[in-house]
């Protein structure tokens, strides 16, 4: 498995170095540990073309060290790659022209109100939507080494068969369980809820056939959410042993194509656990 994992030496891109290490060592993977230096930066505004290069040089060798002291550290191959460009755009072509197989990042909000995050950050929603493979999300500050239990939310809507295929190989590599959860609404129609036990039996069906232990669980909402994130996050915070969700987004049409849809952008900025997001369609 190749991983691309972006990083600017700062603690949340370490700790999405870290959960790469995990599954690259897991995997008998390899790692890219890519920086890109952004043309609208601060520091490329104030800097000349010398000085600028002599910046880009430096911190080629802040990061082949890095990647030097890993390879030595845990036998993983790690290679490096610098550009120069839009943060989001240069990730996901980094991530089309090497194959990767999963972009693993650290995340944060791009606004504030008080305590709460409006918006997962432009460059995480960007790189979502343009990459060619999945993207597990880190927002958290703490993180089990390892996957003990990975979580798919469900709900009345019809699954591809991305989403279950990456759970059973994570699962797989880890020797993990994966919990299949639905939360509906109270308005939900009988239909509905029919068409959701059918969807997770098809997937339990399909999880146990490949030795992956599996358990189904409804989750009855507390108060008639919009998205009923909130629910599921509290229901994976409780169980305790959950390090992984993996949710679907959608291709929008293309005039609002820039967009991760709502309740993704929930997912990621309101979970404390990773997050992997699977655009449909991308893969086989």
């Amino acid at each position: 498995m190749h991983i691309l994992v972006p990083y600017d030496f700062d603690a949340q891109t370490d700790r999405a170095l870290q959960q790469a290490v995990h599954l690259a060592s897991r995997s008998k993977g390899r790692i890219t540990l890519l920086y890109v230096f952004e043309n609208q930066s601060i520091l490329s505004t104030i800097f000349g073309n010398d000085r600028k290069k002599e910046m880009f040089g430096m911190l080629a060798d802040k990061l082949e060290a890095l990647a030097v002291n890993l390879s030595l550290k845990t036998g993983i191959d790690v290679n490096i790659r610098l550009e120069q460009g839009r943060i989001g755009h240069e990730i996901a072509a980094v991530a089309k022209e090497t194959n990767a197989d999963l972009v693993v990042m650290g995340t944060r909000s791009s606004n504030f109100a008080g305590d709460e995050m409006l918006e997962i950050g432009a460059n995480t929603s960007r790189v979502i939507r343009l990459a060619p493979c999945p993207v597990i999300s880190i927002s958290g500050q703490a993180h089990y080494e390892g996957l003990r239990q990975i979580m798919l939310p469900f709900d009345q809507h019809a699954e591809t068969t991305q989403k279950i295929n990456w759970a059973i190989k994570l699962a797989k590599i880890y020797g993990s369980g994966i919990r299949l959860v639905s939360a509906l609404p109270h308005s939900a129609t009988a239909h509905e809820k029919k068409e959701t036990a059918n969807h997770m039996a098809k997937a339990e069906a399909k999880i146990r056939n490949a030795g992956i232990s599996c358990e189904k669980t409804k989750i009855e909402p507390v108060a008639e959410d919009k998205t009923l994130v909130n629910d599921l996050l509290k229901y994976a915070t409780s169980v305790g042993d959950i390090d992984l969700i993996i949710i679907m987004t959608q291709r929008g049409p293309s005039f609002v194509d820039f967009f991760v849809d709502s309740q993704a952008q929930e997912f990621i900025r309101c979970s404390g656990i990773p997050v992997m997001t699977i655009i449909p369609g991308k893969e086989d």
